[in-house]
């Protein structure tokens, strides 16, 4: 079952940060006037974003972290750099690491289904299955309020798996 679950978490990062990541740039954008590229930490934290990704697509993921890092001191509330990261430690099997970059992030987007979907993949993968469940929950109604139907039907796959590893199993 956890490999389902795995395939499954694979499949929405591949598949998912389209609309939450958009929105949040967006939100971005809308509320912060257009200073000079040296002086906006959104061009530097994308600039990071893009060197960080190039990282990760040749392997390097200790450079992919550093970078990350580096990102994420330069607008603490700028969600993708802790999303990449805590990606970037899943795919490490680093699920403690994942679950405390994701958790710091929380506070600067507490409606981003793509971070409530991570927390449950990770939180399930220390064997937290209570803090599993919320976040999954959390992910299916705040993509079911944003009318992502594709992200909802993933978490609601989660929650349904978690639920069915924790139900007690019958024997004869």
């Amino acid at each position: 079952m956890k490999r389902i679950i795995f395939v499954l978490a694979m499949m929405f990062l591949m598949g998912c940060g389209g609309q939450d990541q958009a929105a949040i740039t967006e939100k971005k954008e809308k509320t912060s006037p257009m200073p000079s590229m040296a002086s906006n930490p959104s061009i530097q934290v994308d600039k990071l974003l893009q060197q960080a990704t190039s990282s990760l697509q040749k392997g390097d993921y200790l450079a992919a972290i550093k970078t990350l890092d580096v990102a994420i001191q330069r607008d603490r509330q700028d969600v993708r750099p802790y999303l990449l990261l805590g990606e970037t430690y899943m795919r490490l099997q680093r699920y403690d690491k994942a679950v405390d970059t994701l958790i710091a992030a929380l506070p600067f987007a507490p409606d981003s289904g793509q971070l409530n979907y991570l927390l449950a993949v990770n939180y399930h993968f220390q064997g937290a299955e209570k803090e599993a469940m919320q976040y999954a929950e959390n992910s299916i109604k705040i993509f079911g309020q944003n009318k992502d139907e594709e992200n909802f039907k993933k978490s609601l796959v989660l929650l349904q798996g978690l639920k069915s590893e924790s139900a007690p199993t019958k024997s004869n």
